[in-house]
């Protein structure tokens, strides 16, 4: 995980310049799968059984929320990243209020919407959700041994968000902040 967040650091900040992001996918895939298999020994799996879900993304998340207990949960992730992308989201458009009301030379939030500064119940309605960005990642991942390891040419799609003078790509975002939570609670749980 620490070499995947290096690199989309590198990436954000422009210290590294990459023609295509999928080195970036796959050592984020990585780190989320195997934190995800963590997860679901910790939840009282056994190795074998873990290693039978090979590189399903989706099927380990979907089974570590169902796993769930008292001790250890992973079924907050969701609302974790939720907030994170709200909080994210609210801050580039106060920041991006300031601006815009600078140069146009009025704060009148009629003027301000009609460029873009959304309030905070347009933003909460539209915020990513984790479950669409995991999918999204699993089938790349699994796809004959990673479409991020082995390069494959083709168009490809994913979600970005373009707002706020942002151009997020947002199962980066949502999958490293998910990956992050869930590093934590790891951390928490086996090193109290």
């Amino acid at each position: 995980m620490d070499t995947a967040q290096h690199v989309i650091s590198g990436i954000r900040s422009n210290e590294l310049k990459l023609t295509y992001d999928a080195p970036a996918f796959a050592l984020l895939a990585h780190a989320f799968e195997l934190q995800l298999k963590a997860a679901l020994i910790v939840q009282g799996k056994t190795p074998e059984e873990v290693e039978a879900y090979e590189h399903d993304i989706s099927r380990l998340y979907a089974d570590g929320r169902k796993l769930s207990g008292q001790d250890f949960t992973i079924d907050d992730l969701q609302g974790i990243v939720r907030n994170r992308w709200n909080g994210f989201l609210r801050t580039a458009r106060d920041e991006y209020r300031l601006r815009l009301s600078t140069r146009l030379g009025t704060s009148d939030p009629a003027v301000l919407t009609e460029f873009g500064c959304f309030d905070n119940h347009t933003i909460g309605s539209s915020l990513p959700e984790l479950n669409s960005q995991i999918q999204w990642l699993s089938e790349r991942h699994a796809h004959d041994g990673s479409k991020f390891r082995y390069l494959k040419t083709g168009f490809d799609q994913h979600l970005v968000i373009s707002a706020f003078g942002l151009n997020e790509n947002v199962p980066m975002r949502s999958i490293q902040w998910a990956s992050e939570a869930l590093d934590a609670k790891l951390r928490q749980f086996l090193f109290p």
